[in-house]
């Protein structure tokens, strides 16, 4: 399917491995000019090679979106090469703390945070890409001003 993303310029944040990385691959696959962005260069960099070697376009922004001073770098890079026309904010949750540090309750907290479903497995990175794909697409111009949740049933009312 055409999804019409030739031209366009996607960041994706998070996407030096896991779902991002999928989300990026998807995207470049369509036509758009991903900038690929992780916190390791040496991730981030593997990701944008495979983009181009299999002839999509990558480019790369490198920060910690953490702190105040990382999310200006990594929007300096991202902006470098042009406007950003989709933004997929990807980049996960969790608690910077030691092995010690990590207490039993802060482990489920980020599991109940990152993980779960009801469709009793995790999600395939492929089905989240596919997702994302088909929103920042011509085909989905009509939905507009919502959020949607790609969690298989993780959610099971909105309050």
């Amino acid at each position: 399917m055409d999804l019409r993303l030739a031209g366009r310029r996607a960041l994706v944040t998070g996407s030096s491995a896991g779902l991002g990385e999928a989300i990026a691959k998807c995207l470049a696959a369509e036509g758009a000019v991903v900038v690929v962005h992780g916190r390791n260069i040496g991730r981030t960099n593997a990701v944008t090679q495979a983009i181009d070697a299999a002839g999509g376009r990558a480019e790369i922004a490198i920060g910690d979106l953490s702190t105040d001073g990382g999310a200006d770098i990594v929007t300096s890079a991202a902006q470098a090469g042009g406007g950003i026309d989709i933004l997929v904010n990807n980049a996960g949750a969790y608690h910077h703390l030691t092995w010690m540090e990590a207490t039993p309750d802060r482990w489920v907290d980020t599991y109940q945070l990152n993980v779960p479903n009801d469709v009793g497995r995790l999600g395939r990175p492929e089905e989240v890409a596919a997702a994302v794909a088909y929103l920042v697409s011509c085909h989905a111009d009509y939905v507009s001003g919502t959020v949607r949740r790609v969690d298989g049933g993780a959610i099971r009312s909105v309050n």
